[in-house]
């Protein structure tokens, strides 16, 4: 989990000290976790390959990842970060060698639920570190009030998609009401938003999916009226009133000046960038720093995720995680499109891919290392959904009148037949 804070005393802010080595405990400990997933990838190479060659675009873009070191303004720290992101990425590629959507969402619903509590606690019994005064929020075990925020609206789609579910229904209800209260509490103004699009996007998409025209005729129509609505307040002078009853101002609380600084430097290397994860690295290192210098004040980054990613690996770079995202979406309404009937509970891969394309327009969350987001989108690449054997299971036998087998002496195996598990008799014992 992304941005955790687990000490009263952790720095809140980027430093400029040790940008290249880092920590050796953090380094340590995230290394380890690579090569466990590393060695268990392995073990199972051959279910591997498959997976990994379900989206080619993924190890292209990490491949542009590693390529910005040789223009990078800080060679060493690229290649660092850059490890970084294939470690995670390998991390996402196990779990989709493991779990299918549904396994995936209840696994990843319970982290979010402890780490919910966690947050809780923090913020009812360690205020100092639970509770950002300045602006005021609640951050729990975050450094930031919007990063409880935004984890708290990743918990708010998963418990979402438990509901259909008996078995599931309470874990969901339980963690649907905390992780909204906790979104409430941290008053991040982008989530809140991004959460009410999230939840219309799903309704609407639970219409259209399931051809109930009327339902989906009237959420359009809705959803309209508020695009309209909102352009028309931006348009004329009731903008300032609105904007200020978000906590917000007219330059998007300062960030308009940061924006042109940062569209100045984007000129001088629009195709390349300068580097993955070497611009925004303390103040008195990368561009970061140069942006910085006329604005009088160390910007940590730029409070645009594509206006980060075109400083880092430059329009080349973002176009390729847009064709993965497209790729990703594509994938999922292919695989909706043959289902006679939706559960809204199937819905939750567009809907939370959507909503990080939404967010990243605030925050950088696509192409992050060590994030939940990178994560979820490289599993969402990889997994198939209807897996619900891992390759672990794969070799494993089932009683042959519980696969439909007719002959006696028979037993079932499951195969990898064009992408999806189905079973196949074989004789027992047989070769």
């Amino acid at each position: 989990m992304t941005e955790i804070n687990f000490s009263p005393a952790a720095a809140r802010s980027l430093d400029s000290a040790d940008v290249v080595a880092g920590n050796f405990t953090t380094q340590t400990i995230k290394s380890a976790l690579y090569l466990i997933a590393f060695c268990i990838l392995i073990v199972r190479w051959k279910y591997t390959v498959k997976l990994a060659t379900k989206n080619i675009l993924i190890w292209v873009i990490l491949l542009w990842v590693f390529a910005s070191f040789v223009w990078s303004e800080e060679p060493s720290l690229t290649l660092r970060t850059a490890a970084g992101l294939l470690g995670t990425t390998f991390i996402a590629l196990y779990l989709a060698s493991t779990y299918d959507y549904r396994r995936f969402a209840l696994m990843a619903a319970w982290s979010f639920l402890i780490v919910d509590i966690l947050s809780a606690c923090a913020i009812a019994f360690f205020p100092s570190l639970g509770i950002s005064w300045n602006p005021y929020g609640w951050q729990g075990i975050y450094f930031t009030k919007n990063g409880l925020g935004i984890n708290s609206l990743y918990g708010i789609i998963l418990f979402t998609s438990l509901l259909t579910d008996k078995k599931t229904a309470k874990l969901g209800i339980i963690g649907l009401i905390l992780s909204s209260i906790l979104l409430l509490g941290s008053r991040s103004v982008t989530s809140l938003i991004c959460c009410a699009c999230a939840l219309l996007i799903w309704m609407v998409l639970q219409a259209y999916l399931n051809k109930n025209k009327p339902f989906f005729i009237s959420l359009v129509v809705f959803f309209l009226f508020v695009c309209v609505s909102g352009m028309w307040l931006y348009l004329t002078n009731n903008a300032e009133i609105v904007i200020s009853n978000l906590g917000k101002d007219l330059t998007f609380t300062g960030r308009t000046p940061i924006w042109e600084e940062v569209f100045y430097f984007i000129k001088q290397s629009p195709w390349l960038g300068y580097g993955y994860g070497a611009v925004w690295i303390g103040r008195d290192y990368g561009i970061g720093s140069f942006i910085s210098n006329p604005l009088n004040y160390y910007v940590v980054n730029s409070h645009n995720g594509y206006l980060d990613m075109l400083l880092e690996i430059g329009a080349i770079g973002v176009a390729l995680v847009l064709l993965v995202v497209i790729t990703i979406l594509y994938k999922q309404f292919s695989n909706m499109g043959s289902s006679p009937r939706l559960k809204s509970s199937e819905l939750w891969p567009i809907v939370f891919l959507v909503t990080l394309v939404i967010y990243n327009s605030t925050e950088a969350n696509l192409l992050v290392q060590n994030s939940v987001a990178w994560v979820f989108i490289a599993f969402l690449a990889f997994a198939m959904p209807g897996i619900n054997k891992s390759k672990n299971s794969a070799g494993r036998t089932l009683i042959a009148s519980q696969a439909g087998c007719t002959q006696p002496g028979q037993t079932a195996h499951y195969a990898l037949n064009n992408g999806n598990y189905a079973p196949h008799a074989e004789e027992a014992g047989g070769k």
